[in-house]
């Protein structure tokens, strides 16, 4: 089952046809095997309507590192959690990484189902050498979701990588866009073409 999120369009330039592969390290899970795939290019079919307000929500490395939305979907379950990209910046950022957590009352902590650093799934900076192809979408991570309100928590990395945690996602290629660097490395959700595809 697909799921679509009915938001507001966002202005990436996503008509390259940037070749992505799969940047990040297997999950941290020793029960639940490995998570779907981080970069998709099937549509994300109308299904199962669900919303998110405010049509966008972003995060900077120092000084707005958390921001919040509300995704209300109509059916409960674990979803995997789409959306054309998170980063948008290109090489003049390289570090719009973040992670998600979807506190709600089946999961209060709203940790995500896999990790790639500690508890959290973090979605690392793909648009380094160019934008995603028109159409593929980036993993976000897979979340249980309760039935109507669920609170949606974004919380940028650099954060979490100036207190230790997880040095081997902080990208170091280019010194002027590091986590210890004044760079904003701001890191978005919203847009046209997010999507939730429920989890088998």
């Amino acid at each position: 089952m697909f799921v679509s999120l009915l938001l507001a369009c966002v202005d990436y330039d996503l008509g390259s046809n940037h070749d992505v592969g799969h940047p990040y390290p297997d999950s941290g899970s020793d029960t639940l095997g490995l998570p779907p795939e981080t970069v998709r290019e099937d549509p994300c079919p109308n299904d199962l309507n669900a919303t998110f307000g405010p049509a966008g929500i972003y995060v900077k490395s120092w000084d707005r590192e958390t921001d919040s939305g509300v995704l209300t979907s109509p059916v409960a379950g674990t979803y995997h959690v789409y959306d054309f990209t998170i980063a948008e910046s290109g090489d003049s950022q390289f570090n719009e990484s973040a992670y998600f957590r979807v506190p709600n009352d089946s999961n209060p902590t709203g940790v995500p189902t896999y990790s790639n650093c500690q508890m959290e799934w973090v979605v690392q900076d793909i648009d380094n050498d160019g934008p995603l192809r028109s159409g593929q979408r980036i993993y976000a991570g897979t979340f249980w979701l309760d039935e109507g309100d669920n609170n949606l928590t974004m919380h940028h990395f650099c954060p979490l990588v100036r207190t230790g945690g997880c040095p081997d996602l902080h990208l170091l290629d280019d010194p002027e866009g590091t986590c210890d660097s004044s760079n904003p490395n701001s890191a978005h959700f919203e847009g046209e073409g997010l999507c939730l595809v429920a989890s088998d």
